[in-house]
């Protein structure tokens, strides 16, 4: 082992530094503090790499884009299943006739449901659960159409959205 110019002897990174002294013993340096500073630096790189990861998934889904999305996707199955479905089952108790009347929105679809109609269904109910999508969305031009599909039950159908909204 060679002394450098201020007495140390040239070893690997990871052994102890010793200092060559004139009488030729030898004297272990252990510095436990930078070992410390070193554990600390290598703890808080991870955590913060996780506490980021956390925070952008939280924006994504807290994002009023997709807050609209889901609340107005849910209002609209709603209201056909439970209102334009359940309507015509009633009124139509011959399958043959309640299959022939659906037949016709197959290609076309019902016409346009708007956000203020579904404001307004069962009552306002859904009023304060659509009040992030009254927020950022045009109540007339933001709508919906509704295509069912056979065999007619009440989840055999499609919904086309149309988003008229500023984020």
């Amino acid at each position: 082992m060679a002394n450098n110019k201020r007495g140390y002897t040239s070893q690997s990174l990871h052994e102890p530094r010793t200092r060559v002294s004139s009488s030729h013993t030898t004297k272990k340096v252990t510095h436990k503090s930078l070992n410390i500073a070193k554990y600390i630096t290598l703890s808080i790189i991870p955590l913060a790499a996780i506490v980021t990861i956390i925070a952008v998934i939280f924006s994504l889904i807290l994002k009023p884009e997709n807050i609209v999305k889901k609340d107005f996707e849910s209002v609209s199955k709603d209201y056909y299943e439970n209102y334009i479905y359940h309507n015509l089952i009633e009124n139509i108790s011959d399958q043959t006739r309640f299959e022939q009347k659906l037949e016709k929105y197959t290609i076309y679809g019902f016409s346009h449901i708007t956000l203020h109609q579904l404001s307004l269904f069962n009552d306002g109910h859904y009023s304060n659960h659509l009040n992030t999508v009254l927020k950022y969305c045009n109540k007339d031009a933001t709508y919906i159409n509704i295509f069912p599909s056979q065999p007619f039950d009440k989840n055999d159908y499609h919904i086309d959205y149309h988003y008229a909204c500023t984020f």
